[in-house]
């Protein structure tokens, strides 16, 4: 596919591919970057911050609250039924779903993509934005102990800048219903 290798010469591939497996960030940047609408890129932001598998209501409930702050932010149409395309857009790639007798529960697709989310996000993109938004204390301690960990995957100096916010988040999500 001309929109992943490009100009990369035949006896090129192979190594991309290679180092493509060793960088999440190049796996899924382009198709993130590219071919995701806002929505979408909206639910993997908040997916972000969940724990690993979600009752699908608790993930719309906070997908809500930080797509309607970036909608009202930006100007961007956005209807009620927002979340249920960005689910189906990303079902199968970037997420998957399964039922769990009553529930349905929402997780990463794989460990990949919640790493290069996790890079995406830790690096400062709507890094303050996701932090004001957040709806589950769960959500709060997530940034809390990602901040607290001794070998952490990427570099905390931008979340750091935001310590203060993480811990007005805690404080705010205290008495916050759990996910």
């Amino acid at each position: 596919d001309l929109t992943w290798i490009g100009e990369t010469p035949p006896a090129e591939y192979l190594p991309l591919f290679l180092r493509n497996l060793d960088n999440p960030v190049e796996i899924w940047g382009h198709a993130f970057r590219n071919q995701l609408s806002d929505r979408a890129r909206h639910l993997l932001f908040t997916l972000t911050t969940m724990p690993m598998e979600s009752l699908m209501a608790d993930v719309e409930h906070s997908f809500t609250a930080f797509h309607n702050s970036q909608c009202a932010r930006f100007g961007i149409a956005h209807s009620a039924a927002d979340f249920k395309t960005a689910l189906k857009e990303l079902d199968g790639t970037f997420v998957s779903t399964r039922r769990a007798q009553e529930s349905v529960l929402v997780r990463f697709q794989n460990p990949s993509i919640r790493d290069f989310m996790q890079n995406v996000l830790l690096g400062g993109e709507l890094l303050p934005e996701v932090i004001e938004s957040l709806v589950f204390f769960e959500q709060a301690e997530w940034f809390a102990e990602t901040l607290a960990d001794e070998k952490p995957q990427v570099s905390l100096k931008e979340l750091a800048r935001h310590a203060s916010e993480i811990v007005d988040a805690l404080q705010r999500r205290v008495a916050a219903t759990s996910c």
